[in-house]
């Protein structure tokens, strides 16, 4: 007997390892910090290429190779001949066992050395044994065969494909191993053997939605029983259209979760997206005013979901996607009906991803992200052009002599200047091309009790704007053990996020300035001038725009099978959120320009906003489901929640900072003129009770009951309760047995629903009086107090009751999902108008009753499905209509409010006021019929019918409405033999628009900055002309018996026009390298991909977009490689 083992040898690491390390090397401390323990075999590999050779020969060999110990009696060994051996990156384990077991030898592993013994020949032949064939066949869901299947043995290299009967045979090592078949088009499927030496497979297709579980974040379903409207999305797809956000992908997937574009915010990185889902049903709240914790969710925004628990748009927005397994989207009561008092504008449930059974697995992302402006949409003048339209608006003229050579002077120069090349793009001069960066990387272990993953993400956006930009940093680890009858799981993320605003300002300051201003000197310095403030001024004085926020959050799940079909779950959820935000702006600032002497002292401003936020939610959930007489279906749910969900912030205004270095708030002369601090604070706390019931019989028909209470500090103290329901109808039709045996109808499911779900995001003491104090005056000593806010003790919960009536179909291989839907909104709740003899003016009030309705359609054709690719086309499409049914008596005092700011001069855009029978998003203006051709002034119609020069507030009607009739998406992906693609486009129509460009630009222009081109174009000059815009200049008005310069124009028809559009919104191409030559370099996979988003937008409306902030084309590259 000899030990070779010394005393380094046994521990070191072979060359392969070191270099993955090398590669990387956070995953492998992240790894180590979990302290896993794992054979030390399976850290090793073997490269060896030996024919004919002893059996002591060939152990040595591998001894050397990979420093391991091993102890063995070498003369049993010398007497093994005839030994071939040829590995290529193998698992010294499957070596070993290749080696040993056919000679009547087997190994184990004792103190970290490697003990070869010689068994009995009863084992050896039992050893070897178990090391043949495993047979079986693939099949997809009609039992048809499936060749070119690729099976593999997971936790060995070796692998075969299926025949073209679907037949395949592999040679395992043992049966306590798992086999993993994948194949494009199909799910993967990853089984266990278990001891099997046969085992047949059935795939099932991607598109198919036949025993897809449904994840509704308390519980899962399987679609086909599932009467509710539902889309899944996974994270496949969702990678596909696009990798910068959640909300990038899902808008080019699923239009009925409408994500629209924001004209003035553009592609801002740091400014999150309004989204509504099946049309809006609330009045808009008060604003925000200057807090940015982002602490109170949008009235129309649907509820979040995070593995389980509420989340928020800007954490949904920061999260990793490569964490993303799928999204599911809840449209009608029979599907978010379990989140009852909060469901209202619907769910989307988010489930990140869980480690597997049985990997050792680090998977790393890389992504290089490039954002250029896209500047299409305006169509300014040049300088010849500008000096032009000065010229005919008068700008050079005057009533004296002197001034006028004067003028003529100053025009002469600039023309010259112009015509010689003088003649600054301003829109180039604030914006870039933004090169951002996003890094990726987890470790997956897992076995058959301990699974663990951890994450760590880094993403730097840069903005389109200079200095703009969004960073982000982001870990989670998320561990699951399995106990018996018991299952638990943690999940863990920690966030932290930095973002800075452009310190240029708003890109609208660059669109107006006239372009025979120059922005730089010869010598590369800002360039200033009597007549005009350069806004780059401002981005080289130190001015600070930053926003930053912590957020921790741990949700804790238990699980416990107390019987076949019974499980009780509890889970337990906490988030902490610290938010923090800067707004200096030094002295010298261009804001400050028209600050008199009096108020010099006053220049600088700073603006510290502190905010936190405290979540603690819990549930527990009884589930019961049992299939009787192997026909008849039952599920249950029976749980309770409770929730408690703290926030603050508090807003500090300072001024008077004497240098742009000192830019902290403690430098402040004192608070701003006329300001205090300020903030907001809530306290909501929620109880509910949920009963979940489900039925089907033979699997053909289909029922689902819910019914939820929930109880809220939010309301009056005589309603602070509600009760919410669901009933959901379903027939699986293909089931039938007319049917049943169709070769061309794979799936025909007809379902409706009916329910309530209600909508809480609304501030948390509207209910109830609230006091403030007068804090500029004490009346014998002591502080007086007032009352600020009026209670409401019958104050309701906003309730929806919701109709909706589907079918989903699948005929070969095309897939059709149709529902239409009807949803009425009551209870609305806004402030209402009271008499001021009270001390008040306003009173939170439910008034008013909405409708929507609408259709929806989604279509997936596979074109094409093969061993080598697939071709798949998409179209899905929505409709929505949205009317007022009733409104209350003070919504006459809000229109009455309207009219008044419509009348102000210079308002030049439409007001938003609400009537029975209209819509929430019509457009009010007063009609017009064009430009008069002598007089070049405005004909408008009034409420009798009558024609006026004269606008007036009281003749506003509605004249078009801002939501589209129809919008969708249209697209197609495929992959032949690796290569793949997907192409996305968006389309929307049946709108209108008030176009702003054209009032503010072309009519209502001030001709001291820049103008739109077309006020060349169509403005009146002469008696007999048919233009589209009024006389540019001065006319006399015989009624006033005055001269008008330049009239203002308010709110018209004249300037509402059709909106149809059709954007090219995502292409991407990838190529997925094959798994041998992969796994030949060290790898399990490895994919290339690029992406184009925003590509373009054709529109029938020629309008700025992005006027505050630029829209942006983005290009990405990718690399995913798992090791």
């Amino acid at each position: 007997m000899k030990k070779k083992c010394e005393k380094t040898s046994c521990f070191a690491l072979s060359r392969k390892q070191k270099m993955l390390i090398m590669k990387i090397q956070v995953v492998i401390m992240m790894f180590l910090s979990l302290q896993v323990s794992a054979s030390v075999l399976s850290q090793k590999t073997v490269n060896l290429q030996l024919v004919d050779v002893t059996l002591k020969d060939c152990i040595a060999a591998i001894e050397e190779q990979t420093q391991l110990g091993f102890l063995y009696n070498g003369t049993d060994l010398e007497q093994v001949v005839g030994i071939d051996l040829n590995a290529k990156n193998r698992l010294v384990e499957e070596v070993l066992e290749e080696i040993l077991y056919p000679e009547g030898y087997s190994f184990s592993i004792k103190n970290n050395v490697i003990l070869i013994k010689k068994e009995l020949e009863s084992n050896a032949k039992i050893q070897l044994a178990k090391r043949f064939i495993i047979k079986g066949k693939v099949s997809d869901e009609n039992g048809d065969p499936v060749p070119g299947v690729n099976v593999v043995c997971v936790r060995y290299s070796t692998g075969t494909i299926s025949q073209g009967d679907g037949t395949y045979e592999l040679s395992v090592p043992h049966l306590n191993v798992a086999l993993e078949f994948t194949f494009i088009g199909f799910h993967k499927q990853t089984i266990e053997v278990d001891g099997r030496t046969v085992i047949n497979v059935q795939m099932e297709t991607e598109v198919s939605e036949v025993d897809e579980v449904v994840v509704t974040g308390i519980f899962n379903r399987h679609a086909e029983s599932f009467t509710g409207a539902v889309v899944t999305v996974k994270s496949d797809n969702l990678q596909r259209v696009a990798n910068s956000n959640v909300f990038e992908s899902i808008k080019n997937l699923d239009p009925s979760l409408n994500i629209a574009s924001d004209f003035d915010l553009g592609s801002d990185p740091n400014k999150m997206p309004e989204i509504q889902l099946r049309g809006t049903s609330t009045f808009p709240g008060d604003e925000s005013g200057d807090l940015r914790g982002d602490y109170q969710d949008s009235p129309n925004q649907p509820l979040f979901i995070l593995d389980g628990f509420e989340s928020n748009t800007t954490t949904i927005f920061d999260l990793d996607m490569e964490r993303v397994s799928s999204i599911t989207v809840f449209k009608d009561a029979a599907a978010k009906a379990i989140y009852g008092s909060k469901a209202a504008n619907g769910v989307v449930v988010i489930e990140t991803k869980r480690p597997e059974t049985g990997t050792i697995r680090a998977t790393y992302s890389g992504n290089v992200n490039i954002q250029a402006p896209d500047l299409t949409s305006y169509n300014l003048t040049n300088a010849v052009e500008k000096l032009t339209v000065e010229k005919l608006a008068g700008d050079y003229e005057h009533s004296q002599i002197g001034g006028l050579l004067t003028k003529e002077a100053l025009y002469n120069e600039r023309m010259k200047s112009a015509l010689e090349g003088d003649d600054t793009y301003w829109l180039a001069a604030p914006t870039q091309v933004g090169i951002g960066t996003k890094h990726a990387i987890s470790v997956e272990v897992g076995e058959q009790k301990t699974k663990i993953m951890a994450n760590l993400s880094y993403n730097d956006v840069k903005g389109v704007m200079k200095e703009s930009g969004r960073q982000n940093i982001a870990g989670s680890l998320s561990v699951d053990y399995r106990h018996k009858s018991l299952m638990f799981r943690n999940i863990m993320s920690v966030n932290a996020n930095n973002s800075e605003d452009s310190p240029y300002g708003s890109f609208s300051e660059y669109a107006k300035m006239n372009p025979y201003w120059a922005a730089y000197n010869e010598d590369g310095s800002i360039a200033t001038g009597d007549d005009y403030s350069n806004p780059l001024y401002n981005a080289t004085i130190n001015t600070t725009l930053k926003d930053s926020y912590f957020e921790f959050r741990n949700n804790l799940y238990v699980e416990w099978t107390m019987a076949e079909g019974l499980r009780l779950t509890t889970r337990i959820g906490v988030t902490k959120k610290n938010s923090e935000a800067h707004q200096f702006y030094p002295a010298n600032h261009t804001k400050f320009d028209d600050y008199s002497e009096v108020d010099y002292a006053r220049k600088g401003s700073y603006q510290l906003n502190n905010g936190s936020l405290f979540n603690l939610a819990g549930d527990m959930n009884l589930q019961y489901s049992k299939v009787f007489n192997e026909k008849h279906f039952f599920m249950s749910n029976i749980g309770f929640n409770l929730s408690s969900k703290v926030n603050n912030e508090v807003v500090n205004y300072a001024e008077g900072f004497p240098s742009d270095r000192m830019n902290d708030i403690t430098f402040a002369l004192q608070y701003a003129e006329g300001k205090t601090p300020y903030g907001r604070e809530s306290n909501v706390r929620d109880v509910g009770l949920l009963a979940v019931f489900g039925y089907a019989y033979d699997n053909r028909f289909l029922s689902d009951v819910t019914i939820r209470q929930s109880g809220s500090s939010l309301f009056g103290a005589d309603n602070r309760w509600g009760t919410f329901y669901s009933l959901g109808l379903g027939w699986n039709m293909h089931r039938e047995t007319f049917l049943e045996n169709s070769t061309w109808l794979k799936q025909l499911k007809i379902r409706s629903s009916i329910g309530t779900t209600g909508n809480q995001n609304f501030d948390s003491y509207q209910s109830l009086s609230t006091y403030s104090y007068y804090l500029d005056r004490t009346y014998d000593g002591e502080l007086g107090s007032y009352v600020k806010s009026l209670a409401n003790e019958n104050l309701k919960w906003q309730t929806k009751l919701d109709f909706n009536v589907g079918v989903d179909m699948r005929i070969a291989r095309l897939s059709l999902a149709f529902d239409y839907y009807q949803s009425i909104t009551e209870n609305l709740i806004t402030s209402l108008s009271i008499p001021y003899s009270t001390g008040y003016s306003t009173v939170l009030e439910n008034i008013g009753k909405v409708k929507n309705e609408g259709f929806e359609l989604a279509l997936n054709w596979q074109v094409m499905r093969s061993k080598n690719g697939f071709l798949n086309l998409t179209f899905s499409g929505v409709t929505n209509t949205n009317t007022i049914l009733g409104l209350s008596d003070a919504m006459k005092e809000f229109n009455k409010t309207q009219d008044e700011l419509a009348s102000q001069l210079n308002y030049g855009k439409p007001v938003v006021k609400y009537v029975e029978g209209g819509s929430m998003t019509s457009i009010w203006a007063v009609p017009s019929l064009g430009i008069d051709p002598a007089t070049g002034r405005e004909i408008y119609v009034k409420q009798d019918g009558t024609i006026t020069y004269d606008w007036d507030a009281l003749d506003q009607v509605v004249v078009g409405n801002s939501l589209p009739k129809y919008r969708g998406n249209i697209g197609v992906n495929g992959e032949y033999k690796g290569f793949g693609f997907s192409f996305t486009a968006r389309f929307l129509g049946g709108s209108e628009m008030y176009n702003s460009t054209l009032v503010n630009k072309v009519e209502n222009i001030d001709t001291e900055y820049n103008v739109d081109k077309r006020v060349f174009d169509g403005r009146w000059t002469t008696p007999g002309q048919n233009a589209p815009y009024k006389i540019l200049g001065s006319y006399y008005d015989q009624d006033i018996n005055a001269w008008v310069t330049n009239p203002k124009t308010n709110p018209t028809s004249r300037f509402v026009q059709a909106r149809n559009e059709l954007t090219i919104s995502s292409a991407t191409v990838y190529y997925e390298f094959k798994r041998k030559l992969v796994r030949e370099i060290g790898m399990h996979d490895l994919k290339l991909s690029a992406y184009m988003n925003d590509i373009y937008t054709f529109s029938s409306i020629q309008i700025e977009r992005g006027t505050s902030y630029p829209f942006a084309r983005t290009i990405s590259l990718s690399l995913r490689a798992t090791f």
